[in-house]
Formats: C-alpha cells, structure tokens, sequence
C-alpha cells in the first residue's frame, strides 16, 4: 500500500493531528465566554469519541458545533454547578488554610479530598452528556459510577489534565512554550489521548457500531444497548428477505442444471450405443493399428 494515498498510515496521521489542531481551536473560541465552556468541552468529546467510534474523514467542524448545540443546555448547567462547586471550596481553603490549629488543617484537607472527588467526576461528566441522552441528574450519577469502576482510567486521564499545569508554573520559558502548544493542539491532545479510555469504559453500555453509520440517524454510534434500534431491525429483515430470495433462486438455478445435465448425460448414452451400433469393429484396422510401423516384406 502506498504510504501517501488516502488509506495509507501517513495520510491517517497527518490527518488525526489536523483533526486535533483544529478541534483545539474551536473548544478555545467557543470556549471564551467562560459560561460556554462545558458546552465546549462536549462538543470536543463529541467530535473525538464519534470520529474514533465511526472512523469517518472530514467534517470535523460540522460535528463540532452539532455536539455544541445538542449538548448546551446540560453541558452548561453541569459547567455552572462544577463553578459555584469550585468557588465554595476555594473559600474553604482560604478560610481554614493549611496553618492555624488542627481542626483547621483537618477541615482543609477534608476539602481538598472533596474537590478531588469533585474533579474525578467532572472529568467524566462531559464525555458522558455527549456519548448518552438521559436527564441531567442520571448523567451525573453515571460519571459518579464511571469514575469509580474506571478508577484507574480517571487516574491517568486526571494526570494528563494536571501536568500540563504543572509544567506551565515550572519556569517563565516552560511556561510561553506551554501556551503556545495549549493554544494549538493542547486541549484537543488532552482531550484525543483521553477519548481512548472513554470509549473502553463506554464500549459497555454502547451498542456495538461499526464504523459505517447512516446519515438517517448520524447518531446511532452512541445509543444505549436497552434502546433498540428499528433501523438495524428493519434493515436485518430486509436483508434476511433477500437471502431467504437468492436461497430460493439458488436452488432453483440448481434444479435446472441438474436437469439439465441428466438430459445431457442421456443424449451422450445415446450417442455412443448409436456410434457402436452403426461403426462395428473392423479387424483389420485393428490389425493394422497393432502392427509395425515399417513391416518387413517376406
């Protein structure tokens, strides 16, 4: 296969990193009104998930803003809630600080363990609004149940959110270059390394889709196993019509060669007790046939 065709490795590559580049861009656009950020962050994971599930080229900004406009209204109320979460503890642990005596420092750490737990699930919340249609407060308590049967998942993926951070407060260069590559491909990295262990951890309670989908129902990769889809119904009857119909043609076609060939067969019998009948043997072409090429004369 040739490397720089359009199914070739480098195309594939090239392709997943212009991908990454410009779902980035699109989640810090969208992104800049601060309140649109979890709506954001869906359409992000929408895109992503939807992509590696469907392995489908090209349309990456339609999906986007499908994913960001489907997903809006919850995304945002999730966004908003997670904020006043965050303001709350950030007034606990001004207010209690790691000094001062030892209840202080308990009530501190207490909190800091909280908004942890908080994250872990925040981390999952928005993957899950745009993978699954439920209510608000069912996605919220799947993330929960997520989180935890998925601990080591959440791990990995709170690394990979909170490293960045930590690179970025290293040092004054480390932190310009940070920007720079946060600005154009950081986020949608994150969020692309990220997407594999969601779909491990969704791969459970999605259908199981290959990577064709029918413009009809674009959203069929994502529906739960316990809501059937009509469409692959309809589509399994129809099919196994036309097989049941090439079945019965089948045998029909070898019914007749069947026929056929013991019509053929009978004919050729019949020729050949017609051909010995009429041409008996001849001795001396047989004698013929036995003797020398070149007979000596006597």
């Amino acid at each position: 296969m040739n490397i720089f065709s359009s199914d070739g490795w480098f195309a594939r590559v090239f392709g997943t990193i212009g991908d990454i580049i410009v779902v980035n861009i699109l989640f810090i656009i969208c992104s800049i009104p601060i309140f649109t950020m979890g709506a954001s962050m869906s359409a992000m994971y929408y895109t992503l998930l939807k992509k590696q599930r469907t392995g489908e080229n090209g349309g990456i900004i339609k999906l986007f803003f499908k994913g960001f406009k489907d997903n809006f209204k919850k995304s945002t109320i999730a966004w908003l809630l997670f904020l006043l979460i965050a303001f709350v503890f950030s007034l606990d642990f001004n207010l209690f600080g790691k000094g001062g005596p030892q209840e202080n420092k308990l009530m501190y750490y207490t909190s800091v363990l909280f908004f942890i737990l908080i994250c872990f699930i925040a981390i999952y919340l928005f993957p899950v609004i745009s993978a699954f249609e439920n209510t608000l407060k069912n996605l919220i308590l799947q993330s929960i149940y997520m989180a935890a049967k998925n601990f080591i998942f959440t791990i990995i993926i709170m690394i990979l959110y909170t490293l960045p951070a930590y690179f970025l407060l290293a040092s004054p260069q480390v932190f310009m270059v940070g920007i720079f590559i946060l600005i154009v491909c950081g986020f949608g990295l994150i969020a692309y390394l990220s997407s594999f262990m969601f779909i491990k951890a969704f791969s459970p309670y999605l259908e199981d889709v290959t990577k064709q989908y029918s413009d009809d129902d674009p959203d069929s990769w994502m529906k739960p196993i316990d809501a059937p889809d009509k469409s692959l119904e309809k589509n399994d009857n129809e099919v196994q019509e036309v097989s049941d119909q090439k079945d019965t043609d089948r045998k029909d076609v070898d019914k007749k060669d069947a026929d056929k060939k013991d019509a053929d067969q009978k004919d050729a019998d019949q020729k050949d007790a017609d051909h010995e009948s009429s041409h008996l043997v001849d001795p001396r072409k047989v004698t013929k046939k036995l003797e020398v090429s070149n007979p000596s004369r006597k």
